[in-house]
């Protein structure tokens, strides 16, 4: 959704407001951070450690999160 973790752009919660209000279905590409392939530039927008053991914990994992809540509310819903 072209955000790194020290952005906030306003187009993304924007984005994800929009997405809720639809039930729209999406994805995060991509999850993990670290070297890009064949390049010496790391990349800053995945939600995991380059580990993989451990979530980073910014401003874009709190929209994932709460588009996650969303669809499992619905969910819950149609499932009930």
């Amino acid at each position: 959704m072209g955000a790194g973790p020290n952005d906030q752009p306003k187009f993304l919660t924007s984005m994800c407001r929009y997405i809720q209000e639809r039930e729209l279905n999406w994805a995060w590409w991509p999850l993990n951070v670290g070297k890009k392939p064949n390049s010496e530039e790391i990349e800053t927008w995945g939600l995991v450690n380059s580990d993989w053991n451990k979530s980073l914990d910014d401003w874009r994992l709190k929209l994932i999160q709460q588009l996650m809540n969303t669809q499992n509310d619905q969910f819950k819903e149609v499932n009930h």
